[in-house]
C-alpha cells in the first residue's frame, strides 16, 4: 500500500474530515489533498504529527519490506523512504550550513567595526563608541543569540556562545581604542575596563534566554494543536 492511501486510510479511522486534520496538522487543506492524492509527499515532520494524530505507529506509514517482483504500490512506497531520506540529508547539510553562517554574521559585524574605526571613524571617538559599540554590535549579537537560542542548534553548548560574544566584544574595545592610547604613549597595557565584558555576557544571555522562551512557546503551541 502507498503512503497516500495510509495515511487516507488512517485518517478516515480516526473520524477525521481533510480539513478537521489539516488544521491540526498546520497545514492547508489543499495540502493534505495532495498527499493523499499522491501528487506530493508529506515530509517525515508531518509523518509523525499524523502518527500521533491518528494514533497509528509510525511502522503502519512507513514500514515496508518489498520481496522481489513488488508490486508497484510498493515501488512507490520504497520511493517515499528514499524521499524522506534525501529530505533528511538535505535538512542536515542546511542545519550544518546555518550553524556555520549565523556566528560568522557576528564575526563580520565585528570585524567592519574594528575596520571602520582603524579607518577614520577613531576621529569621532565618542560618536563611534555609541553607535557602533554600545548599540550595534550589541544588538546584532542580541538577534543572533536569539536565534541560537529559538534554534537550539548547538544544544547545550550554545551558552558557551555567550561567554564568546563577552570575549569578541572586550576584544573590540581593546584593539580599537585601547590600542590607539597605547601607539600614542609608546606602552604596552592590559585590558582594565571591563564593561565591554560585561555589557556582551548580559545582552547575548538575554538573546539567548528570548529564543528558548520561544523555542518553548512554540513546542507547547504545537503539542495543543496535535490534541
Amino acid at each position: 500500500m502507498d503512503i497516500n492511501e495510509k495515511i487516507k486510510n488512517a485518517r478516515v479511522h480516526a473520524h477525521l474530515t481533510q480539513e478537521d486534520a489539516a488544521d491540526k496538522l498546520g497545514v492547508s487543506r489543499q495540502t493534505m489533498s495532495n498527499w493523499e492524492n499522491g501528487k506530493t509527499y508529506p515530509d517525515i515532520v508531518s509523518v509523525v504529527k499524523m502518527s500521533d494524530l491518528y494514533d497509528v505507529s509510525l511502522d503502519h506509514l512507513l514500514k515496508n519490506e518489498p520481496a522481489e517482483g513488488s508490486a508497484p504500490e510498493e515501488q512507490k512506497m520504497n520511493d517515499y523512504i528514499e524521499y524522506l531520506e534525501e529530505s533528511t540529508n538535505a535538512v542536515k547539510k542546511r542545519s550544518i550550513i546555518l550553524k556555520i553562517i549565523v556566528p560568522c554574521v557576528y564575526l563580520l559585524a565585528w570585524a567592519a567595526a574594528l575596520i571602520m574605526f582603524w579607518a577614520g571613524l577613531r576621529v569621532d571617538a565618542f560618536g563611534y563608541g555609541l553607535v557602533v559599540q554600545w548599540i550595534a554590535l550589541p544588538l546584532i549579537m542580541f538577534i543572533i543569540a536569539a536565534i541560537m537560542g529559538a534554534t537550539d542548534m548547538y544544544g547545550k553548548l550554545k551558552w558557551l556562545f555567550c561567554l564568546l560574544f563577552a570575549i569578541m566584544h572586550q576584544l573590540s574595545q581593546y584593539l580599537t581604542y585601547d590600542v590607539a592610547h597605547m601607539i600614542s604613549i609608546g606602552q604596552f597595557e592590559l585590558p582594565s575596563d571591563l564593561s565591554y565584558f560585561i555589557l556582551a555576557l548580559a545582552v547575548s544571555a538575554a538573546g539567548m534566554v528570548l529564543g528558548a522562551i520561544m523555542r518553548y512557546i512554540a513546542i507547547k503551541t504545537a503539542k495543543k494543536q496535535r490534541q
